[in-house]
């Protein structure tokens, strides 16, 4: 039987039975259900879409009698939270408080610029912020001093340890006595001494005047200074006979022993004597002063020598 368009359309829209014998068999399969929901939300679509634009229609409509009209392009609803706002904000001055709070404040102000204090509000701040500044400026200050006087005390301290390396010290006195003796020299003599622009150091008394040498007018270097202050415990030279020992300075520095470093036959062997010749010198082992003295010592007496 063929398929009458016509006569299927006039039995779908005149016999409800018909129709919703159809509509049950297209809904019972798979691509009859998916058209079936497309077609209702379509249709819904097209009608809350009529129904809203009706409502914000209205609305815009009585906002507009009431002397709020929406702009061009702007939406209903952003239109009302800013008008909205804009109420709020007015309805807030209408409060007596806040009317008099304000017109307390333009009196102030009005004063203030009669007076010339306008700008005291922010001189305040001005000044609390000065005050900020200063007290960090005053750290930062106070670091880069404290910075420059540990280098002065280092640089001074490494001369007077250098000096005191050239001093013999006498064995017969106990460490402890001798350290108290040292740590004085160095704190009377660091207290007032100054690195010089040249980076050479000088050293003062309590007056400010420079330690100079009676004989030659220069000013005293640390050994000599030394050599006064620590007169008790530099081995002293003996007065004369054979039991004078040839080790040591009439200045109190300790003499290298010619003989024993001489002695030597190869390399390492002297590289142990001129350890054991420094150490009982009182040079401290790893110091430039060490290394100074080790190489000029190795360079007079080691330059012919086998290594073993």
């Amino acid at each position: 039987m063929e398929f009458n368009k016509e006569e299927f359309s006039a039995s779908f829209n005149d016999n409800e039975e018909t129709r919703g014998q159809i509509l049950e068999t297209i809904a019972s399969t798979e691509h009859g259900k998916t058209y079936l929901e497309n077609h209702a939300k379509n249709y819904l679509d097209s009608k809350s879409g009529a129904i809203r634009g009706e409502l914000y229609g209205n609305i815009d409509s009585d906002l507009k009698e009431l002397g709020y009209e929406k702009p061009a392009g702007v939406k209903t609803y952003e239109f009302i939270k800013s008008t909205v706002q804009s109420l709020k904000e007015k309805a807030a001055l209408g409060d007596p408080t806040a009317i008099e709070t304000l017109s307390n404040e333009n009196k102030e102000l009005k004063a203030k610029i009669e007076s010339g204090d306008a700008n005291t509000h922010f001189k305040d701040l001005y000044e609390a912020g000065k005050s900020t500044w200063e007290t960090t400026l005053a750290e930062k200050d106070a670091l880069i001093t404290g910075f420059h006087t540990e280098k002065r005390n280092l640089t001074i301290a490494n001369d007077l340890n250098g000096a005191l390396s050239q001093l013999a010290l006498s064995e017969d006195i106990s460490q402890s006595i001798k350290d108290i003796v040292i740590n004085d020299a160095f704190n009377k003599l660091s207290k007032d001494a100054k690195i010089e622009g040249d980076g050479t150091i000088s050293y003062y008394d309590a007056n400010g005047q420079m330690l100079v040498s009676r004989k030659t007018s220069e000013k005293n270097t640390a050994k000599e200074l030394l050599q006064a202050a620590l007169t008790d415990i530099i081995t002293k030279k003996p007065s004369g006979g054979g039991g004078a020992d040839d080790n040591n300075g009439s200045d109190g520095t300790r003499k290298r022993s010619n003989i024993t470093l001489a002695s030597a036959k190869t390399q390492v062997e002297l590289n142990t004597t001129i350890e054991e010749h420094l150490s009982s010198n009182g040079v401290l082992k790893g110091t430039d002063e060490y290394k100074k003295q080790g190489d000029e010592l190795f360079k007079e007496y080691g330059t012919n020598l086998p290594l073993r």
